[in-house]
């Protein structure tokens, strides 16, 4: 027996009255009610449901750069499922299951993997290469101080960062100043590419911190990854990895980066003693 898909209509409700699915215990009786009658194909409140579902995970689905429609499809089966009918809290077990799937989608694609192997972070060869440009869209978690759900990206990138690079030799002033010319730049431009072509010519932090130059060139392909031409295969460099769940256990396991960043520490001039 062919099972029911969604089919997003209007609903027909007209009261101003919430409907009683908005409520934990309603939802639970809902769904307890259709599954047992078998009636998602044509209970007439169940339209009015995922027209309800599509408006509380707009936001959800637009953060992931899904379609809303898609994140309505993920609600629907997890519904169905005999976890999501039996939760303490329906709407926030499915709400959970539903973010976690567009995730997981989301990085998929960004990885080009399966979106199995992007839900179980172990599966996937974090030394595996992208193309270039293949992970534009992990910017716009950088383009908000604060997250939809609460999550602070930007400071949480530069904290980490400046502690990497400070436990590689880098004097922090230098790391922390340095990290955070770099992200605001990467936000301000909204693409890699063009954010590292700017920061190549800039002087700002060579100036500001007496910074030799070949040290920040090594920075910048080291946070960036190195900017190949269109359709070439490069490697994924320091932000883009974190921004993946990358561990940094597993950064700072990468031996050519820490070689790299190491010996590029300034021990100079201002920063010798």
């Amino acid at each position: 027996m062919e099972s029911a898909k969604p089919v997003m209509v209007e609903p027909s409700r007209k009261s101003d009255t919430a409907p009683g699915f908005t409520s934990a215990a309603g939802f639970r009786a809902f769904l307890r009610r259709v599954e047992t009658e078998g009636s998602w194909a044509t209970d007439p409140e169940v339209p009015e449901l995922l027209a309800f579902v599509r408006a509380k995970y707009l936001r959800l689905a637009l953060k992931w750069d899904r379609d809303p429609d898609d994140a309505v499809t993920l609600a629907f089966l997890i519904m169905r499922t005999e976890s999501a009918r039996e939760a303490d809290d329906p709407w926030a077990s499915l709400t959970t299951s539903v973010a976690r799937k567009l995730k997981a989608e989301a990085h998929a694609d960004w990885l080009m993997v399966t979106t199995e192997q992007a839900s179980h972070p172990s599966k996937i060869e974090h030394e595996r290469p992208v193309r270039s440009g293949a992970y534009e869209h992990i910017l716009d978690h950088l383009a908000a101080a604060e997250a939809p759900d609460g999550d602070d990206d930007a400071g949480w990138l530069s904290e980490t960062l400046t502690a990497v690079l400070a436990g590689l030799g880098w004097p922090r002033e230098v790391a922390e100043g340095c990290v955070d010319y770099v992200l605001d730049r990467l936000v301000r431009s909204g693409k890699r590419e063009a954010a590292a072509d700017a920061l190549r010519r800039d002087i700002t932090m060579l100036a500001l911190y007496q910074l030799p130059r070949e040290s920040w060139l090594v920075l910048l392909r080291e946070l960036l990854g190195p900017i190949g031409r269109p359709g070439q295969v490069v490697r994924r460099g320091l932000i883009a990895r974190l921004l993946l769940e990358e561990p940094v256990e597993s950064l700072l396991a990468d031996d050519d980066i820490v070689l790299a960043l190491h010996e590029a520490a300034p021990r100079s001039g201002r920063w010798s003693s």
